[in-house]
């Protein structure tokens, strides 16, 4: 699963320039006239499927010695599909938040034209997601609240 989780961020290929609320997008997905929204939830998404299943997989090898220790076979399915049904929707959950909140600030025109390191950024190609100014995320903010819940 981490050969695939490389295989999609070759199509995705984001980075952060630091210390800009933002992230740039160079790979052949983001050079395509895609929307933002379905970029950010892809770069979510993705990743999170492939993590997900390689933390299911380590959780049920390591469960199963407790399950010899333990013998309550039904208390264990229960809680193992409990569990992974938290995590599924954490998954969701998160990949909702990027799309519908991972969206340009207002003024975002405006502070890509007063950053020559953006201006960089923007004539390279690729996908600017301006999220807002230095520190201060205008939408993206509440992702970070949903994500800490």
């Amino acid at each position: 699963s981490l050969i695939f989780y490389d295989v999609c961020f070759f199509f995705l290929r984001i980075y952060a320039p630091a210390p800009f609320s933002a992230l740039y997008c160079e790979g052949p997905l983001c050079r395509l006239a895609i929307d933002k929204r379905i970029l950010m939830s892809n770069h979510r998404s993705v990743p999170l499927v492939f993590v997900g299943s390689q933390v299911y997989f380590s959780v049920l090898q390591y469960s199963k010695i407790i399950m010899l220790l333990l013998l309550k076979q039904k208390q264990y399915f229960s809680t193992l599909g409990a569990l992974f049904f938290f995590f599924a929707l954490t998954i969701e959950v998160n990949a909702f938040g990027f799309g519908y909140f991972g969206r340009d600030a207002d003024d975002a025109p405006t502070l890509t034209q007063q950053e020559p390191e953006l201006q960089f950024l923007l004539q390279r190609g690729g996908t600017l997601f301006m999220f807002g100014n230095i520190g201060n995320a205008q939408y993206f903010r509440s992702e970070m609240f949903l994500l800490c819940l």
